[in-house]
């Protein structure tokens, strides 16, 4: 809740107590607009004229109109948008999620800045390319650690966001957030590497941000490495032998598709994250 605005609000409320209506008293075709202005901005030298009963009572109506305005104005602004930090490691896919959190009604803030790891309400680790990349979190790995771990602070990777919840992969050197006990593996059965295009989920686990997806739902995946199923997965997908699609960990959730190019229910997934 964002609460820059009240004292706005207040100051245009607070300031219409209905002692005066200073031009309300002349019957003019603009009496009410003149009367409140007279009001609101506390005109010195309007003050102290005695209006009538009728022109004080259209005064009233008119002080009570413009206080709903100004709420209807203000109110919104009471209930600010989410922060979503969105980390920012050379791993690109960040316009494409940053465009969805938007779209969702919240602000995204690309970083790598470890203050705004603390700021934010959420966290989300995208990313596209090799395990490698994890060098890049070497300066805000223990801060990340510190906000998910310790803060609990609800946090999404996607594909390599997800890959680098664990310590270490197949792929290349490089060390990730140690979250995950698991390493990350090649899909050595795949019919054709990388898995790219759409396919399915099937539900191991239920869980909130799942309801309402099922097998005939179908997802963007862009890999050739994934997380093995493990009792953290609450998703499996097959692509020549099954794999994690989606991890969920107390505040930890992670998919190795892309929510923000499946389309409808890939949204939904990351509306649900953002909404929880």
């Amino acid at each position: 809740m964002n609460f820059f605005y009240f004292p706005i609000f207040m100051f245009f409320n607070l300031n219409s107590p209905g002692e005066t209506c200073s031009l309300g008293m002349f019957d003019r075709s603009d009496s009410l607009r003149r009367a409140l202005l007279a009001e609101e901005l506390r005109l010195p030298f309007l003050k102290g004229m005695a209006p009538s009963p009728l022109a004080k009572a259209r005064c009233e109506v008119a002080k009570l109109s413009f206080n709903a305005s100004v709420l209807l104005i203000f109110l919104p602004m009471f209930f600010s948008d989410l922060m979503i930090a969105i980390i920012d490691y050379n791993a690109g896919n960040l316009k494409s999620i940053s465009n969805a959190i938007a779209k969702l009604g919240e602000t995204p803030l690309v970083t790598k800045k470890a203050e705004d790891f603390e700021k934010a309400d959420k966290i989300i680790l995208p990313g596209v390319g090799s395990f490698e990349r994890s060098k890049e979190l070497k300066e805000i790995k223990e801060s990340l650690r510190i906000e998910i771990i310790k803060n609990r602070k609800p946090f999404f990777g996607i594909c390599l966001g997800m890959q680098l919840l664990a310590k270490e992969s197949e792929e290349k050197a490089g060390e990730g957030l140690g979250l995950l006990e698991q390493k990350v593996v090649k899909i050595k059965h795949a019919p054709k590497l990388p898995h790219m295009g759409w396919n399915n989920l099937k539900i191991v686990h239920e869980h909130p941000f799942l309801e309402g997806i099922n097998e005939k739902d179908y997802f963007y995946f862009v890999h050739s490495y994934a997380l093995p199923v493990a009792t953290e997965t609450i998703a499996i997908t097959e692509y020549g032998e099954a794999f994690s699609s989606i991890i969920a960990k107390n505040n930890v959730f992670a998919s190795q598709f892309h929510p923000e190019k499946s389309g409808e229910k890939g949204l939904l997934i990351l509306k649900r994250f953002l909404k929880s």
